[in-house]
């Protein structure tokens, strides 16, 4: 995909209202635009295809150590279980298809194995794919790669944090429901846009202003990010970043009918992406304890602000962390409007 002409009118690409002016600037000229009405923030121009293709190869390879695959993997079973209502008994889920769509370094299509699922693998980076063939036997059979084609053939379809990095999002969602067998049940996950949790987060926050800043300078950064925050939209990375509404309006682009979806919220961990998990990490090294050393003087402020987000979050006072949209197919009436979205 090109990049859209200076000059076209910006409108937003959820519910089609007026976009107030662009809130950063990025690289290669990319600016994040906050909508006016469903309050989506969106980048134009889209990188181009091959830009993206390049940029992401690699780029999310980060094999997780050995050690910690145990407890990752029993994580994400129990994370599966609750989204997808499914038995921790692996023989009551045997003959069903799952899709982990966008999978990284496969610990959920790992999880989804554990769970005595037919589990197949879509993902566009090739360095990931080959520790998940290493990992876990992911075999050449499995592994997905055109969505397109794979209509009417999952029960079970998980994307977690892909939809905003796509330059259509409305198409990611329609193939995604496309490919559920009947009955089949489409979990996304997507971040919250310019969620204010993030501000108790200073691991991830951090990242962010630093990227401001190289397009900005410091002292826009500092007065953008205070007074609008745009977290998890930084092109070329994320592409959008969604609200409940403007999420709802996509799905209903992608043709699903009011009804036949739900948007949910979630919070993340309290104490994830925090100094409090690396300390509670095992260390062998002396090196790995001198750091988890360096870092116990900070703990009594980071459990403290912890305490303040936990009372904050109860009394609805911050946005939540991220979304699911959750879609589940076996109603004609949504069947015959995804055939007529596709047209």
């Amino acid at each position: 995909m090109g990049r859209a002409p200076a000059s076209e009118p910006l409108t937003c690409p959820a519910c089609g209202a007026e976009p107030a002016a662009p809130a950063l600037e990025w690289a290669r000229g990319m600016r994040v635009h906050r909508c006016s009405g469903c309050a989506l923030l969106f980048a134009r121009p889209l990188p181009a295809a091959a830009e993206l293709e390049a940029f992401y190869q690699g780029f999310l390879y980060r094999p997780p150590a050995p050690t910690k695959l145990p407890a990752l993997i029993e994580e994400r079973r129990r994370e599966l279980m609750a989204l997808f209502g499914l038995s921790g008994e692996p023989r009551e889920n045997a003959g069903r298809r799952y899709l982990d769509h966008g999978g990284g370094t496969g610990v959920a299509y790992a999880a989804a194995r554990a769970l005595g699922l037919d589990s197949w693998f879509a993902e566009m980076d090739r360095q990931a794919i080959a520790f998940v063939r290493e990992a876990f036997g992911l075999e050449p059979s499995h592994l997905v790669e055109s969505i397109a084609e794979q209509r009417g053939r999952f029960d079970y379809v998980f994307s977690d944090n892909v939809v905003e990095h796509v330059p259509d999002p409305v198409a990611l969602i329609r193939e995604l429901v496309q490919s559920l067998a009947p009955g089949g049940v489409l979990v996304i996950k997507t971040p919250f846009a310019a969620a204010t949790d993030t501000y108790f987060y200073p691991r991830v926050w951090s990242s962010y202003v630093k990227k401001v800043a190289a397009h900005n300078g410091w002292g826009r950064a500092a007065h953008m990010l205070l007074r609008e925050p745009v977290w998890a939209c930084d092109p070329p990375r994320h592409l959008y970043s969604f609200t409940p509404a403007s999420l709802g309006h996509m799905a209903r682009q992608a043709g699903i009918e009011p009804g036949h979806y739900q948007v949910e919220t979630y919070q993340l961990p309290l104490l994830k992406n925090t100094f409090t998990e690396r300390v509670r990490q095992p260390r062998r090294s002396l090196l790995g304890k001198l750091r988890r050393a360096a870092l116990l003087p900070i703990l009594p402020a980071e459990l403290a602000s912890k305490a303040v987000q936990h009372v904050s979050r109860q009394r609805g006072w911050l946005s939540p962390g991220g979304l699911v949209l959750r879609v589940r197919r076996d109603a004609a009436t949504a069947e015959a409007s995804l055939n007529r979205a596709a047209r």
